[in-house]
């Protein structure tokens, strides 16, 4: 039978305080954040895996920037491509597997340190066909959109409660960028960046990180009295 996993320590740091600090520092700060909550040193840790997005970061190898400062120096580490939630189960299996007893789970994006993610995901279309007509991240949602709404008949009135209750749901939360009591009204009048996808619809560009410390079931008995 896999052995069982334990959440035993989170650190995250919101937009707001990861503006005008670089990589290092919040990666860093979080990392020492998740050792002094379960009296833990770096040398205990057993793995790292860490996710950052070498294209949303504008760097080769995103992950070299920051390691040292997580505590991967001399570690057993790996990285999960553009996805925190693959660096997770990435983690867990690394512990179901035996060979470590720990994992810190790492991600981080800084949008405030790059060219516009408009710029970007043009960049990421054919660069013969696509990129010229100008699709980007919006320009093509909007596509999906129309086509979702026209299959579904879906109403724009319908979608604009989405973005009610999904700013809503984020008011109790200090590390959201983008929260708020709106009506649906606003969403509507809000100024259309691609039909029908309007500047209420999109998400904000958001700087952010996160740690995770997560253990074998045994390790977490020792570590914390509320595993998760």
């Amino acid at each position: 039978m896999a052995n069982k996993v334990a959440i035993v320590a989170v650190a995250q740091i919101g937009h707001d305080d990861c503006l005008g600090k670089n990589m290092r520092e919040i990666s860093y700060e979080v990392s020492k954040d998740i050792l002094n909550q379960v009296g833990m040193k770096r040398e205990e840790l057993g793995t790292i895996v860490s996710s950052s997005s070498d294209f949303w970061e504008g760097i080769s190898c995103s992950n070299s920037v920051y390691y040292d400062a997580v505590g991967a120096y001399l570690k057993d580490s790996t990285k999960a491509a553009e996805d925190g939630a693959s660096g997770f189960i990435y983690a867990v299996m690394r512990i179901m597997s035996g060979h470590f007893d720990n994992a810190l789970v790492h991600a981080v994006t800084k949008s405030s340190e790059i060219p516009s993610l408009s710029t970007l995901t043009n960049l990421y279309a054919d660069p013969f066909f696509q990129r010229p007509i100008g699709l980007d991240d919006i320009s093509t949602a909007a596509m999906q959109a129309r086509l979702y709404m026209d299959k579904y008949k879906i109403t724009e009135e319908q979608a604009a409660k989405v973005v009610v209750k999904n700013l809503g749901n984020a008011l109790n939360n200090p590390y959201v960028h983008k929260k708020g009591e709106i009506s649906s009204e606003e969403v509507l009048k809000s100024p259309v960046m691609a039909h029908p996808i309007k500047e209420l619809d999109c998400a904000t560009y958001s700087d952010g990180i996160y740690a995770m410390l997560l253990a074998s079931e045994e390790k977490a008995k020792k570590l914390t009295d509320n595993p998760v």
